[in-house]
């Protein structure tokens, strides 16, 4: 049995035992979502996307290393799909379109698929190679250069926690391009690690690509601070050592116990501990005590609603005014201070202006929106804690997110957790048992939760109206001249252009956001005030058993709680 297989097993059987306590006492809502987990385990694989730019040789190198020819090589960006591989023993497609709908087809149809139809393609192949990938999926992507805002918005679908990027880069390249190293700056923000792989390597002589590998982890170290794999591959000669060695050296076994922690310890944690330490401390109330604390709850409730709907006036003032300046100006700065490289690129081809500016924005939507909405929002839900905490006053059980600490003392980032994991325990339990369906759920509770996965795609289309405006630059001979010509016209008319273009996305976003947040928080304090209303409700049956009857029951989930806790410390041990 894989290592793999044993960390499912093992975290399997933890669930199993929690679900166990949870059905003993009827904690219904904790053992759905404990159970759906199971199926979330069994069901893991790391997604391994090969990411780079646009006829870089991806499609070729896997037709190579996979030992067929299924993927298109000659396409055009509007062609390119993202393409998962799956073994079996029947060669077919699964196609999702924008609206999530599959459907099957032939792999022959994969070539007649366009970026505008089609979300992304499934091919189940009967590959001898592919079988023996259990533990990893392989993804073909579209390259980050293609333009397009679909294969900005499928780029985005993988930079989740379970990933490990391939990234490809042509040897006639020699070193890696501003918008690789871009991308490469984005993997960083999620803390994503990935291995650099260069193609064509026949075209070049040894020498060549020593010093080419050398040169690329030397700039990436400069870059992101990170010494990653750099090998060489040629599709021509059959030398495919240096990739298959990447794939088969992905730290599956570390991805998975983080990913399974993710999904797992909240629950365990935070929802069955608290329910088992609410119902032993509430079992000490007589049934008049109960009685009284059942229909205060039900007076509290309007009074945590309207304190909600209070901080709501503030939240949207906030983010509507604050956040969205912030976030405004810090693209603002990192296009003003990249202005020199922008006026390269118009002298080099106009067209790619779009691109040079969305390779520049993106990174800074993610880590801006991550800084600023952070801080806003940990901060309102930090107040809105406090106002829970002391409106439910002796009903709450000291909350194990809090520990010994004050919630005013708080940090932001800690809020922030709380309620991330509030909403990834619940949200990921949807998630279908493939990748793809583990994807979309993981990139719905980004959104919920407001942090860093939040880019916003901001495609070449965005910034042709302002082209034009360049038009007529290149006519004075004095080169300096010239630049300074072109520069005036990039920050002084095409920046505030782009700017203006990118406020109304920028709204959008952070309105967005704002409304999951708030649903997010209504949904977790409803849920705290309805546990405690079910506690109450069901000990007060409970109160109606005979005193010596109840007296064996309290020590029987004292018991049960130790239970708990040497799971948290054997699941802590384990992952």
């Amino acid at each position: 049995m894989s290592s793999v297989n044993i960390i499912k097993e093992k975290s399997i059987s933890i669930v199993n035992s929690c679900v166990d306590i949870a059905s003993k006492y009827d904690f219904s809502k904790t053992k759905e979502l404990l159970e759906a987990k199971k199926n979330i385990i069994s069901n893991f694989k790391v997604n391994a996307p090969l990411i780079g730019l646009f006829s870089s040789g991806k499609s070729s190198l896997l037709n190579k290393y996979f030992g067929f020819k299924y993927l298109p090589e000659d396409i055009t960006p509007l062609t390119a799909v993202a393409c998962e591989l799956y073994y079996s023993d029947e060669n077919y497609l699964e196609i999702v379109d924008n609206n999530g709908n599959v459907s099957k087809n032939t792999i022959e149809h994969l070539s007649e698929l366009t970026s505008n139809s089609c979300q992304y393609v499934k091919m189940y192949i009967n590959s001898s190679k592919l079988k023996t990938l259990t533990d990893i999926t392989i993804v073909d992507m579209p390259g980050l250069d293609s333009g397009y805002e679909q294969h900005n918005k499928a780029i985005q679908n993988y930079l989740n926690d379970a990933s490990f990027f391939i990234v490809i880069m042509d040897a006639a390249q020699g070193t890696p391009k501003d918008s690789l190293l871009s991308f490469l700056k984005e993997l960083e923000l999620y803390k994503l690690n990935f291995a650099l792989i260069i193609t064509k390597s026949d075209l070049k002589m040894s020498k060549d690509i020593e010093d080419i590998k050398k040169y690329s982890r030397d700039v990436i170290y400069d870059n992101i601070g990170e010494e990653v794999f750099v090998g060489a591959v040629s599709s021509i000669n059959d030398d495919l050592a240096d990739f298959d060695n990447v794939i088969r050296n992905v730290e599956v076994d570390s991805i998975v116990k983080k990913f399974i922690k993710n999904h797992i310890a909240y629950l365990i944690e935070n929802e069955l501990k608290s329910e088992l330490d609410r119902k032993i401390k509430y079992s000490f109330l007589d049934a008049k005590e109960i009685n009284e604390n059942i229909n205060s709850v039900k007076n509290k409730k309007k009074e945590i609603e309207n304190i909600i709907d209070r901080e709501i006036i503030n939240i949207k003032n906030k983010v509507n005014g604050e956040v969205v300046s912030n976030i405004i100006s810090d693209i603002s700065n990192a296009l003003s201070s990249n202005a020199d490289m922008l006026v390269s690129k118009v002298k080099e081809n106009s067209s790619g202006l779009g691109d040079a500016i969305n390779q520049i924005v993106r990174p800074v939507i993610v880590s801006s929106s991550d800084r600023n909405l952070n801080k806003a929002l940990g901060d309102i839900y930090a107040r809105l804690q406090l106002s829970f905490d002391s409106a439910l006053g002796d009903l709450l059980v000291a909350s194990p997110n809090v520990g010994d600490l004050s919630l005013a003392h708080k940090t932001v980032d800690d809020m922030s957790d709380i309620l991330k994991e509030f909403i990834q325990s619940r949200l990921l339990t949807t998630a279908g048992v493939t990748v793809a369906g583990t994807l979309g759920a993981t990139a719905a509770v980004s959104t919920a939760v407001t942090l860093s996965s939040v880019a916003l795609p901001i495609v070449g289309a965005l910034v042709i109206a302002a082209l034009p405006l360049l038009s007529g630059l290149f006519k004075s001979g004095n080169e300096n001249a010239q630049n300074e010509q072109i520069k005036s016209q990039i920050t002084g008319s095409v920046i505030p252009s782009v700017l203006s273009q990118i406020r109304s996305k920028v709204e959008a976003m952070v309105s967005e956001q704002t409304g999951n947040f708030i649903d997010a928080v209504r949904a977790k304090f409803e849920d705290d005030v309805k546990s405690i209303e079910e506690t109450l409700n069901s000990l007060l049956e409970e109160k109606k058993q005979k005193e010596s009857e109840f007296e064996a029951l309290k020590n029987e989930m004292q018991e049960d709680l130790n239970k708990v806790n040497n799971i948290i410390s054997e699941m802590n041990t384990l992952l």
